[in-house]
């Protein structure tokens, strides 16, 4: 989602070591035990784009991930180092702004780049040095962010990438209801574009030899108005399923996108949210469920302190394992006029049998 997300060691051991005077009969002296040495504190910078409910999960679940390994009051993410832009022009701006101050800090062990806007910025305004971890990317290879699976090409740069993540849920969206024409849309930028994985769409709909159609003038807010305008810009051309892309007007924690469901189900047209079962919850037709930050908050916080005791980011692997999950909304089925199949039924992990209201999404989670 931007597109759901540190680093530095030198372990100073000081050993001191003390002479004790001569025992009464002892002719030689005795060394005392060696003090300890205290275990350092890193600090950590955050920076996103923009505020998403996806960054809170992945903060919440990293920190967890700490504690369970012993780090947890050994990495401090101090208040005036978490900078959060706007989904805007001025707040873009003010993005690159905060990744030159935070590149700047001399008091920094490492800095997360919270998205896919945010971890460009901080490339943007590289040091060269501090480490930077790249977290809840839509799409990190497609993005330009990093070289490829293999090698982020920037030695203070590394990332989480799951293989095909997004290319397979399109995939299983297709299986599930065999959509005549794909439609999305996005902001005409490289990370617009990812949000929405306009690549992988495309590369899919060539594969299964349907036309997907594109609306490409949003604008960086990408409000309630902007996205209404284009899903009846798709629906006027046959739009008969519509991948949901993590951009604001889809993003429950601030807005709420029933409206945009309800809209699109009443022309029945199948929905498959990419950000998980709060969606499916709200009316998305289906959804992926695997938005558990639980098992990437251990895959970075193992990154993470990695590279406190000394490794390049670089030289880290980012290859990490996901897992698609499958959510199902019945009520929205019927409004539609679609059925799944037994075999869908039994596959999925979540069956939500009633939309639910906001309140009740946000409360739950």
């Amino acid at each position: 989602m931007r597109g759901i997300r540190v680093y530095c060691l030198a372990l100073a051991c000081v050993l001191g070591v003390a002479f004790s005077a001569p025992a009464l009969g002892a002719g030689k002296s005795q060394a005392a035990k060696a003090r300890p040495a205290a275990a350092r504190v890193f600090r950590v910078g955050v920076l996103e784009a923009g505020p998403n409910w996806v960054h809170e999960k992945m903060l919440e679940a990293l920190e967890t991930a700490f504690k369970a390994k012993g780090w947890g009051d050994r990495v401090i993410f101090p208040p005036d180092a978490r900078k959060t832009g706007a989904w805007n022009k001025g707040g873009r701006n003010q993005t690159q702004a905060y990744a030159a101050e935070l590149m700047a800090r001399q008091d920094l062990d490492c800095i997360i780049g919270m998205g896919t806007e945010a971890a460009l910025a901080l490339m943007a305004k590289n040091n060269r040095h501090t480490p930077v971890v790249a977290m809840t990317l839509s799409d990190p290879i497609a993005s330009g962010l990093v070289k490829n699976e293999q090698d982020s090409g920037v030695d203070n740069l590394t990332t989480a990438i799951i293989p095909d993540q997004w290319l397979n849920m399109l995939r299983m969206f297709y299986s599930v209801v065999h959509f005549k024409k794909l439609g999305v849309i996005y902001t005409n930028t490289r990370p617009g574009r990812t949000y929405a994985n306009v690549e992988d769409a495309r590369d899919v709909a060539r594969e299964k030899g349907v036309p997907l159609l594109e609306y490409s003038s949003l604008e960086g807010e990408a409000t309630a108005a902007q996205c209404m305008k284009g899903l009846d810009a798709l629906i006027a051309k046959g739009m008969d399923a519509f991948y949901v892309p993590d951009i604001p007007c889809f993003d429950w924690t601030g807005n709420d996108p029933r409206p945009l469901f309800e809209h699109l189900a009443k022309h029945k047209v199948s929905t498959f949210a990419r950000t998980g079962v709060a969606l499916v919850q709200l009316g998305a037709l289906m959804g992926s469920c695997s938005f558990d930050m639980r098992p990437l908050g251990e895959f970075h916080a193992a990154q993470m302190i990695a590279i406190f005791q000394g490794r390049k980011p670089r030289e880290l692997s980012m290859i990490t394992k996901g897992d698609l999950g499958l959510a199902l909304n019945l009520e929205t089925a019927r409004k539609i006029g679609r059925d799944f199949s037994s075999d869908v039924l039994v596959s999925s992990d979540v069956i939500v049998s009633r939309t639910l209201s906001l309140d009740s999404v946000r409360k739950w989670y």
